[in-house]
């Protein structure tokens, strides 16, 4: 099963990443934010562990440039300090938004190119849908973020195989290249 999940993967290409080796880590981390997580997901985590990537998620159903979501850091995941869910999946600042923004069963993997985490959300579905911090009108809200709260999030596809599945490499068209 991992060689197939392997496969599905293969084309996304991670500088920096170290293979999480520990074998208790995935059922800790099930068991912190008490969900049973998607073997594809658990799978790259441990992979792609802590790597930096230059990729954008294409959104199917809608219109450029509305349709690009950017990932550019996978988080570590692995166990330090304590057995504390903020302790096994290591996002340094952002500890806060799984401390009081989010539920439990949100779980972030990744930071976009604005460093703002990106979540997979199992509050309402076992296959997780991915959650990004955007205004788009056209993409519903998670139903766990509170008019009080100033941050813009959105679910952006419905299942981590989805996401995998979209994600291409963020290169410059010719032409577009920043002047120097």
């Amino acid at each position: 099963m991992a060689e197939l999940h392997q496969e599905r993967f293969r084309h996304i290409v991670v500088e920096g990443a170290s293979r999480c080796d520990d074998p208790d880590i995935i059922g800790l981390l099930e068991r912190n934010f008490e969900t049973p997580l998607p073997s594809l997901f658990t799978d790259f985590m441990i992979k792609r562990n802590g790597g930096i990537l230059q990729y954008k998620f294409l959104h199917p159903r809608l219109p450029a440039p509305d349709n690009e979501f950017y990932i550019q850091r996978i988080l570590t995941i692995g166990q330090h300090k304590s057995n504390s869910a903020n302790d096994l999946i290591v996002y340094s600042d952002y500890q806060h938004f799984n401390e009081k923004l989010v539920p439990r069963k949100v779980v972030a993997f990744a930071l976009d190119g604005r460093d703002w985490p990106i979540f997979l959300d199992f509050t309402e579905t076992p296959h997780g849908r991915v959650v990004v911090h955007d205004d788009c009108d056209l993409l519903p809200k998670p139903t766990w973020i509170r008019k009080s709260i100033a941050y813009e999030f959105r679910y952006i596809c419905d299942s981590f195989d989805e996401y995998i599945e979209n994600l291409v490499p963020d290169v410059d068209e010719p032409g577009n290249e920043d002047p120097i």
